[in-house]
């Protein structure tokens, strides 16, 4: 009988930093996703395949997991599997918002497989998604 490979995750500085954003904006949607990751590290959730989107880039080999508030589930987080004949490493690309394919331009830009013609788009969003938590930030204080 073979012993289960035993699982790393890592979250990637960027990564990590989306999640900070997240719980100075929301703290309930960063309590959910440090969830989310320690049941990935537990192996008790695996994430849905991504592939290649003509608009939001090559994803291919990149895993979601949904997590969040509303139907369908608000955010998402981006994996990846690494190479390793040892451990499995799961990296964690990116955890944000799904609104306007957000969270896959951003995980296919830190990637490299951001197709040109998408940057505009990428910008776009990132401006608004900016202009959002601002507004949500300044209504807190």
């Amino acid at each position: 009988m073979v012993a289960p490979r035993r699982r790393r995750v890592e979250v990637t500085e960027l990564a990590q930093r989306d999640l900070a954003s997240l719980g100075s904006e929301t703290p309930v949607i960063a309590q959910l996703a440090a969830r989310m990751l320690r049941e990935l590290a537990a192996g008790t959730v695996t994430g849905d395949a991504l592939q290649d989107l003509p608009f939001d880039g090559d994803l291919s080999g990149c895993f979601k997991l949904k997590f969040g508030v509303g139907q369908p589930p608000s955010h998402r987080i981006v994996y990846r599997e690494m190479p390793n004949q040892t451990v499995e490493v799961l990296e964690v690309v990116v955890i944000e918002s799904r609104d306007d394919a957000y969270v896959y331009l951003l995980a296919a830009a830190r990637l490299g497989k951001l197709p040109a013609t998408s940057q505009p788009k990428l910008k776009r969003v990132h401006q608004t998604v900016v202009a959002r938590r601002s507004a949500r930030r300044k209504k807190g204080e």
